[in-house]
């Protein structure tokens, strides 16, 4: 049993249709009850000859009487997200490190890994720009330009990069979630929820990256802008300069980096509970 943090339902609903395009729609049982009657029937003709002899003619009949009853009992199937991951799931490679036996493009659970958020500066500036936060504005020398709608289309492709260690893996594992206004998250979980505790990740394993490696239009644009302002003729003082910071994005270290599907967490059920009688009332 799991519950599910996050999950693409757009790839593992086409993984599960290459594993098995057949989706259950409805089951129906058959119940048949049958009883069989058996009587023997013995009928007797007698006739006297001459009043001196008795003869007789006997006949056994046996007959068989059968009565069934038919019961059609149908269900309906129930498709959800879980089942369908769960699909997925039991063709993965259920592993607890990343090492030389797995192999890039290769389906995995990565199971008892602590999460992190790698980007958390742009991922709080980007919600607080996607709850409208330059709604209204507008510059007049670019022919009114919205400013709120040129980023709404900028934060298009930006992503959560989520920073993952487990225990017995030689180096951190890398993952993106892509970003959205709302609803991002299953069951009303946030990005703050996926780092209590441990969880299991779902997704094929693309080898090793750097951080320069995942970018985006926004970081594509603030590199640019950078560059540009790196090329100002203008002389300036040296104590007036101000010498960039290190971020986390100039990170040459490398990276195992999934391709996510999902972010779970295994729930243990207690099997010592007495189970509930799952006796169905059918229909006749």
């Amino acid at each position: 049993m799991f519950s599910i943090y996050y999950m693409n339902f757009q790839k593992a609903y086409e993984i599960k249709t290459m594993l098995s395009n057949v989706i259950a729609v409805e089951k129906s049982v058959e119940v048949s009850k049958k009883r069989d009657a058996e009587g023997d029937l013995q009928a007797k003709l007698g006739l006297k000859a001459f009043k001196l002899f008795d003869v007789s003619f006997g006949s056994d009949i046996k007959g068989t009487i059968t009565d069934s009853d038919k019961v059609l009992d149908s269900f309906k199937v129930v498709m959800t997200k879980s089942l369908i991951l769960n699909e997925v799931i039991s063709q993965c490679k259920d592993i607890d490190s990343i090492d030389e036996n797995v192999r890039e493009g290769e389906l995995i659970k990565l199971n008892n890994v602590s999460l992190s958020l790698n980007n958390e500066s742009d991922i709080r500036a980007m919600k607080m720009l996607s709850n409208g936060l330059l709604k209204g504005f507008s510059i007049p020398q670019a022919n009114g330009l919205d400013i709120n709608n040129a980023f709404s289309s900028l934060l298009k492709d930006c992503s959560y990069q989520l920073l993952g260690e487990c225990q017995k893996c030689d180096k951190p594992i890398i993952i993106k979630i892509p970003f959205a206004s709302d609803n991002e998250f299953e069951s009303q979980y946030s990005i703050d929820d996926l780092f209590i505790g441990k969880t299991s990740i779902i997704g094929i394993y693309k080898g090793k990256v750097k951080i320069e490696q995942l970018t985006n239009t926004l970081n594509s644009f603030q590199s640019q802008s950078f560059n540009n302002n790196s090329d100002d003729s203008d002389v300036h003082p040296s104590q007036d300069l101000e010498i960039p910071k290190a971020s986390k994005d100039s990170d040459d270290s490398d990276y195992h980096y999934v391709d996510l599907i999902a972010v779970i967490q295994d729930v243990i059920a207690d099997v010592s509970l007495p189970q509930q009688d799952s006796k169905i009332k059918r229909r006749c």
